[in-house]
Formats: C-alpha cells, sequence, structure tokens
C-alpha cells in the first residue's frame, strides 16, 4: 500500500488568505498569496517596518508564527487584527482569519474563550446568510464546545533523556510488501500497546474498537477525520499515555471510525501523533539502531536555517531540492514508503513517461482505491543537511481515481526517507528536520 495516509486533524481546514498590496509591500503579498512561509519568514525581519499596510503585516505576523510553530505570538498578532484593525480588513478575508484566531486560542488552552468568540461569530453569520456554507466554522465549534470544561494537555517527564525500542513493521498488502510503518510502546490505562509514530497525523488516535476497550470519555461526535478520503469519528479524553517516563495528561485523541475494506488489508490501532512530538519538542530516530530517543535539552540546529514548516492545518513540509528545483515535500513519518504527487507529474509529464515504469497501487488511508503511477528508477534529493537517492520513487499522475492530494507541495516523504539514515532529528520547538548517515 502505497501513501497510507492517516491524517486526522482536529485543526482547522486549509484556508488561503489573498490579498493584495501596493508597492513596497506587493512583495510580500505574492509570497503571502503564494503561501511560501519559509522565504517570508527569511525576510521578514529585514522588511518587517517597511510593510506600509497594517493589515499586511499583522496578517503576515500571525500566519508565521502559526506556521512556525508560535502559538502565543500568533495570538498576540491576530489580537490586534481582528481587533483594532478588523475595520480595514476585507470580509472576503475575516470568516479564514476568525478560525485561524480560535485555532491559536485553543493551542493557547483558552478553550472556552475560543468557543465563545467562534459561536458569537457564527450568530453574527447567521443573521444575513446560510451558516451551513461554513462547515470548518461548524466542526471547530463542536470541538470547542467540547473541549469547554476539559483539563488542558500536559507533559511531565523527567531531567534526562528518555529512550524507547523502536518496531519498523513491514507493511504488506496482499503478499506484497509496501514499506514499513514506525511503532514505539505507549501505556494507557496501565496496558502496553504499540503506537504507529506519525508525524503526519495531527492528533494521536485509537481505533474505535481500542477506545472501547479503554472506556475513553467522548466529547464530542460527528468530527470528519480527513486522510484520503473522509469519515465520521469522535473525539474523546484520556487520563494519560506513558511514552516511556514522558507521561502526556489529559490528551484529546481522535477516534477512528471502523472500514472493513481498508482494515482487512492494514489495520492500525493507534497513531501516535504531531500533538505530543510538539508538545515535547523534539525525537531522534535511529533506524538502524532501532530506538527513539526525547532528549530532555532540545538540541541546537545543524542547519543553518528552518527548513520545516506547518502548513494545510498543521501538516509538517520540508524544504528540498532536486537539483535546481525547489521542493515543498509533506514530511509523514507514518506514511509507508513516499512519493510524489501529481502536481509535480503535471511539471515533468514527459521525462516520467520516458524514464518511469507504468504502474498501479493500492492507495489507503479512510478510503480506499488503485492509483495510475510511474516509477522512476532514481531519483535524488537534497534536504536536511543531505543527499540522498530513492529507488523506484513512485509519481502520481491522478488519472484513476481521486487524487492522493492536491494539497500545498510537491510531493511526501516517508518511510523511503527515514531508513536511508544513521539517525533522524525531528525538531518542532526550532523548526527543523536534520538526517545524518
Amino acid at each position: 500500500m502505497k501513501f497510507p495516509k492517516f491524517l486526522l486533524a482536529m485543526t482547522i481546514a486549509s484556508s488561503s488568505v489573498f490579498v493584495s498590496a501596493q508597492p513596497p509591500d506587493e512583495n510580500v503579498a505574492d509570497l503571502f498569496n503564494r503561501q511560501d512561509w519559509l522565504t517570508l519568514e527569511k525576510i521578514l525581519l529585514v522588511i518587517k517596518d517597511s510593510i506600509r499596510d497594517p493589515c499586511l503585516r499583522y496578517m503576515t505576523q500571525s500566519l508565521l508564527d502559526c506556521s512556525f510553530n508560535r502559538p502565543r505570538q500568533a495570538l498576540g498578532a491576530l489580537d490586534t487584527l481582528m481587533g483594532p484593525l478588523l475595520v480595514n480588513m476585507s470580509f472576503s478575508n475575516i470568516p479564514s482569519m476568525v478560525l485561524f484566531r480560535c485555532e491559536a486560542m485553543r493551542l493557547n488552552k483558552k478553550y472556552a474563550a475560543a468557543a465563545d468568540y467562534l459561536d458569537s461569530f457564527l450568530r453574527y453569520l447567521s443573521a444575513t446568510m446560510d451558516i451551513s456554507r461554513f462547515p470548518e466554522h461548524l466542526q471547530m465549534s463542536r470541538i470547542l464546545n467540547g473541549l469547554r470544561d476539559a483539563p488542558a494537555p500536559e507533559i511531565v517527564r523527567p531531567e534526562r533523556d528518555v529512550r524507547l525500542p523502536l518496531a519498523i513493521r513491514p507493511v504488506v498488502v496482499k503478499g506484497r510488501t509496501e514499506g514499513a510503518h514506525l511503532s514505539v510502546p505507549v501505556a494507557i490505562n496501565g496496558k502496553t500497546y504499540p503506537f504507529t509514530l506519525d508525524t503526519g497525523t495531527g492528533t494521536t488516535a485509537i481505533s474505535q474498537r481500542l477506545a472501547d476497550e479503554l472506556g475513553l470519555r467522548t466529547i464530542c461526535d460527528s468530527i470528519r477525520i480527513d486522510g484520503i478520503g473522509s469519515r465520521l469519528g469522535s473525539l474523546a479524553i484520556a487520563d494519560s499515555l506513558c511514552v516511556g517516563n514522558i507521561v502526556y495528561k489529559n490528551p484529546v485523541v481522535a477516534v477512528l471510525p471502523p472500514n472493513p475494506a481498508v482494515d482487512t488489508l492494514l489495520y492500525i490501532d493507534a497513531i501516535l501523533g504531531r500533538d505530543l512530538l510538539i508538545a515535547v519538542g523534539e525525537v531522534q530516530i535511529y533506524p538502524k539502531k532501532k530506538k527513539t530517543v526525547f532528549p530532555a535539552t532540545p538540541t541546537p540546529s545543524p542547519l543553518p536555517e528552518k527548513n520545516l514548516v506547518l502548513m494545510n492545518g498543521g501538516d509538517p513540509y520540508l524544504e528540498a531540492w532536486s537539483g535546481d528545483e525547489r521542493l515543498l515535500m509533506l514530511f509523514d513519518t507514518g506514511n509507508s514508503t513516499g512519493g510524489m504527487y501529481p502536481s509535480y507529474y503535471r511539471k515533468h509529464k514527459e521525462r516520467i513517461e520516458t524514464e518511469g515504469a507504468p504502474d498501479t497501487v493500492l492507495v489507503g488511508g479512510m478510503d480506499l482505491y488503485t492509483a495510475t503511477v510511474y516509477r522512476l528508477p532514481g531519483f535524488s534529493l537534497r534536504t536536511c543537511g543531505s543527499e540522498i537517492g530513492i529507488d523506484n520513487m513512485i509519481v502520481e499522475t491522478a488519472e484513476n481515481g481521486p487524487s492522493l492530494t492536491e494539497q500545498s507541495g510537491d510531493g511526501v516523504l516517508g518511510m523511503d526517507f527515514i531508513r536511508q539514515f544513521r539517525k533522524v532529528t525531528i525538531n518542532f520547538s526550532q523548526m527543523y528536520v536534520a538526517a545524518e548517515k
């Protein structure tokens, strides 16, 4: 199975906010509209004071803070933008910015205030329009009201490195090995289970079967869970998850609805998502030694600049280079292999069809379908301080079935990438990924 993407985002759906500007703001507006947050982050300190439009300045700052995991600063910028500057903003931008502000408030554990703010906005909209046109807002309202009286998640850990065994499990579909998954032992309610280690999943998640076994308390149902298709699931709260000596108190857990078509081919009971990885700040993966380390002190970045950015509701993307071409790659340790998106195929169609071998692969997530792809015999990539080659890189064409993803970026780096290295450091505190051979 290729691209087994279990993206369970209780964060906002991807929102595009289009802005216009007059010189000298037009360069910032262009990067903003292209969502090139990595470039904007690099230049903003230099040009910030020259941005004349205050709405553009605070909108840019708030979205950069969201994109580089600075929720406290993001909320400060959004409070200014959605307060004193609101009268200067186009209404077409306001609904998206309301969602961003609610997400920033959630990340800052201001659940009740966020719920009240969003519900007030929905009441305002309902006076003049049909609010069913705003499904992301309605879903966010259900989530925030479910969390209203919930205790905030909290990490409790020793002041020393925490080391855990790492299992690398082959993914076998219909007798054919299709990459692998990483898993670590996690204790919940006194029992230990293998949890898939997945940077591509926003929220730690478990199956409905396991949630029933553990007797978790549901706080919100009828939540759309996305990841190659969509299904309705629910959110629950666990008392704690224990990752070695790290205790994750009061985590919000997405409960996966069953799907026999997918589950009979690849069944996953539990996923350790990006929420915990962001909360602890850093994890080091040693694929060959089969261990993971959660360091007590974050590792200073060995790279000259950030190479990791959060997009599309919080998905982590890496900056990479193929020759002179700059690429933006989803960094998804829960993906059993990796591959390139249809957008990349369209840009390089002639070369791919000449050099690649046509094939079909089974694609699974919340749903299942067969995709038409090409396999490139060799694909060179520079990223994370290393240069690598990936054999049989899959390029999806979207000619058969729905596209794997038409979200931002050129492709996804999964286990084909991870397994090439001696050590991979994933640091959400400083927003970088470093890889050592």
